[in-house]
C-alpha cells in the first residue's frame, strides 16, 4: 500500500500513468492520482505484454524487465523532445 514514488522516481510513477491512460468515447479516464508500488508493477506488466487476465497469473520478471525498458525508452523520448535544437 506504499506509494510508488517512495520507491522510484517521481517522474517514472507520472509517466507511466500518462501511457496507460486508457480513453473511453470522449472522456478520458485517468490513473488514480497516488499510484501504490503494486499498482506500479501491474501498470509496468501491462507495459511489458502482460494482459492481466483472471487466469494468468502474475507478470514474471522478463515482462516486468520489458515493461521497464518501454519506459525508459519513453522517458528519454520525452526528456529528447524537451530539449530545443539548435
Amino acid at each position: 500500500d506504499q506509494p510508488a514514488a517512495q520507491v522510484v522516481p517521481t517522474q517514472w510513477v507520472e509517466t507511466l500513468q500518462r501511457v496507460r491512460t486508457r480513453w473511453r468515447s470522449d472522456r478520458r479516464q485517468t490513473a488514480p492520482p497516488s499510484m501504490t508500488i503494486g499498482d506500479f508493477v501491474r501498470h509496468l506488466a501491462g507495459l511489458g505484454g502482460h494482459l492481466g487476465r483472471k487466469g494468468d497469473g502474475p507478470p514474471g520478471w522478463q515482462t516486468l524487465w520489458c515493461g521497464l525498458e518501454k519506459l525508459l525508452l519513453i522517458l528519454r523520448g520525452t526528456r529528447l523532445s524537451e530539449q530545443k535544437c539548435g
